[in-house]
């Protein structure tokens, strides 16, 4: 409890309290009182008797005066100085000196003050984290910070400390702060890469190179290693430059890469790992439609037989008649689809090729135009209905699509996209052309024909990361949302091209990128990836977050973390984790209720039970210099920016007690006398 004397003086009691205080209070007025009483009994009026009451008031007052916190408002401002790493001599020089005011060396690495000369300096206080200069400057109002600065979370722990010390009914406390950078080191800055991929993604790495003043004008280069110290990938860059680096992978593991750097010299400047995981992906089960066989949807096919996936092939061959492929099946296809009875075989004569079964065990609906426009309005419904809840579809745009009325696209999902005002034509519909096909992180040239046409863009709902454009900055795919489920539109019909050049990479690459971001969304529980622009280091604290759904809420568990419903992701439950060692650190979602090492266990019910790990590298302070200096330098020159804005220009300091000491001794000493002798 805080009390306000006067403008200048604010006295506070130690309880957290209320109701103690106000008891603590009375109960004193009280004894008092009761003592003014009996000296009244005793002595009537007289002399003596006022000379006694103000001895208790006196007695009284001192009390309340050394239980209490007594501040006086004052405009002396609390100053210190906060040496961090990248501090150099020249700015350790260039410090005012004061006596007055303290200065704080942060630990953040290993001895890195040793090479520095502070003798200098009055008494530095070596510190381990932030936090501990409150317990030495409780009521700091300056701050001056050198070298790279502190990070935004160092940055959060200090406000939230000094905040914490301020009452509700005065003004937020704050305190003002200077920001004396060091140099600009030389090394990539912004970085993002994947730090979870599966079997088949490709690697890349993105960044900016960041050189020191000098140096700006010099060509660098910067390469990515693989595990055996073999170039994979390499780029000529020059400051304040993006750069792009990939890697194909062709294994499972945890792996290791190195991101180098060297001058115009051939000089080595640094070496940073590149750390990230391969998994094997989730098996998808894909059904091509189409109205005849074709090269496309061939290679399609023997291409997601390699990678192990279901494929149900349906090609029409009359109205109401189509012949059934099925590759890889792991479902029974018979009772799905309904074929003839008595034909068994993996090529079967179907009536019909749509059931909602079928589409709700579908991921991913491949379709060309002419297969779209043989849709009967029963199928068309299906169609949509299983795209809203999650089915990923793909239409390869060809002319008879095209040139279609829009009567024979009455069903909303396709007239929602392929009406005349979103999807204006061009005027040489037959005429094909080739581009070189770019998407995201693609980088290798090859052309390709593409229809000639205009993508739509439909109330500007567009999955940019799924876009396809050419050289020309032409749409050639375009993903749309639609529901829980993505619908996916391409120009190009022969990607099959490319396998044909023997480029069965870039194929891949191709392929994987577009089912990437159309197929259907895993909806198991599981752990949600990393972020592709953060690390972790040792010694910091770690977001980790998993989707949980269902009655998976209480029944998964992870060791280490305890996991909380997020404030911003529906059914996302998140915790944190410290890290403290370096190197992979494993984390596993486990059914703490099933034992799933139990021999009788069915298949299917293991199947059900997911046991889902992720791994995380943990990195070293010393790695990522460059990069931990650019976030420190910006988080500090905001802090810098924010608390010349809003901080206090006055600040309370604790009044001296020795006074009340004396006279709480005094008063004591002559009432005990006054009793005593008379």
């Amino acid at each position: 409890m805080i009390f306000n004397i006067t403008e200048n003086l604010q006295l506070a009691l130690p309880s957290h309290l209320i109701a103690i205080e106000y008891g603590l209070i009375m109960l004193s007025f009280i004894i008092l009182g009761i003592t003014i009483v009996a000296a009244y009994q005793r002595l009537t009026y007289s002399r003596r008797f006022f000379v006694i009451v103000l001895l208790n008031m006196l007695s009284f007052c001192a009390i309340i005066g050394l239980i209490s916190d007594i501040k006086i408002k004052t405009q002396t401002e609390m100053s210190a100085v906060l040496l961090t790493y990248g501090t150099s001599q020249q700015q350790i020089e260039s410090i005012p000196k004061d006596n007055n005011t303290q200065i704080f060396l942060l630990s953040s690495l290993p001895n890195w003050q040793a090479s520095l000369d502070l003798s200098t300096l009055t008494k530095p206080l070596l510190i381990d984290n932030v936090g501990e200069i409150l317990l030495y400057q409780p009521q700091i109002t300056q701050l001056s910070v050198y070298g790279d600065g502190l990070a935004t979370p160092e940055w959060q722990i200090l406000n939230s400390l000094i905040n914490s010390t301020a009452h509700e009914n005065l003004s937020k406390q704050q305190f003002n702060v200077n920001f004396y950078p060091s140099s600009i080191r030389t090394g990539p800055v912004k970085l993002n890469w994947p730090k979870q991929l599966v079997l088949g993604q490709p690697f890349y790495i993105s960044g900016t190179l960041r050189a020191q003043k000098q140096d700006e004008e010099r060509i660098f280069k910067i390469s990515l290693s693989n595990a055996y110290d073999e170039v994979v990938d390499e780029f000529l860059i020059k400051h304040n430059e993006r750069f792009n680096l990939s890697a194909s992978l062709k294994s499972q593991g945890l792996f290791t890469y190195q991101l180098k750097v060297f001058d115009d010299d051939q000089t080595l400047l640094m070496s940073e790992p590149v750390s990230f995981s391969v998994t094997s992906a989730e098996k998808i089960k894909v059904v091509i439609k189409q109205s005849a066989a074709s090269f496309e949807s061939k290679h399609l096919k023997n291409w997601l037989a390699e990678q192990g996936e279901e494929v149900l092939v349906f090609t029409q061959v009359s109205k109401n008649k189509h012949i059934q492929q099925v590759v890889n099946a792991t479902t029974d296809v018979e009772v799905i689809s309904k074929p003839n009875k008595g034909d068994k075989s993996t090529v079967n004569i179907i009536d019909k090729a749509f059931t909602s079964i079928l589409l709700k065990d579908t991921d991913l609906l491949y379709m060309d135009g002419r297969a779209v426009l043989s849709l009967t309005q029963e199928e068309s419904t299906q169609v949509e209905m299983a795209v809203k809840n999650g089915l990923g579809l793909i239409i390869i745009v060809d002319d008879e699509l095209l040139l279609s009325s829009n009567e024979a696209l009455s069903h909303s999902l396709l007239k929602r996209v392929f009406s005349q005002e979103s999807w204006p034509l061009s005027t040489k519909v037959n005429q094909g052309l080739t581009t070189i096909p770019r998407w995201l992180h693609s980088q290798e040239e090859h052309t390709l024909s593409y229809t000639n046409a205009i993508l739509p863009k439909v109330n500007g709902e567009v999955l940019v990361e799924g876009n396809v454009e050419g050289n020309d900055s032409q749409t050639l795919a375009i993903a749309h949302n639609y529901g829980l489920g993505t619908a996916t539109f391409s120009l190009i019909n022969s990607s099959y091209q490319w396998l044909t050049s023997d480029n069965k990479s870039h194929y891949s690459r191709y392929w994987q990128h577009i089912i990437e971001n159309t197929a259907r969304s895993a909806q198991e529980s599981g752990w949600q990836k990393s972020p592709i622009e953060q690390i972790y280091f040792q010694g910091n604290t770690q977001p980790m977050c998993a989707q949980l759904n269902g009655d998976d809420i209480s029944d998964l568990q992870v060791e280490n973390i305890n996991l909380l419903p997020s404030v911003v992701l529906d059914s996302a439950y998140c915790g944190v984790y410290l890290s403290d060692y370096l190197g992979w650190h494993n984390f596993t979602l486990k059914n703490e209720k099933t034992d799933l090492n139990q021999v009788n266990m069915s298949t299917s019910l293991q199947n059900n039970i997911r046991s889902n790990s992720q791994s995380v590298f943990v990195y070293s302070q010393r790695n990522w210099l460059t990069w931990q200096q650019l976030l420190k330098h910006e988080a500090s020159h905001l802090a810098h920016k924010n608390s010349s804005k809003i901080a206090d220009k006055f600040s309370y300091l604790p009044i001296d007690k020795l006074a009340f000491w004396w006279l709480l001794f005094i008063s004591s000493s002559l009432l005990w006398y006054e009793r005593k002798i008379f």
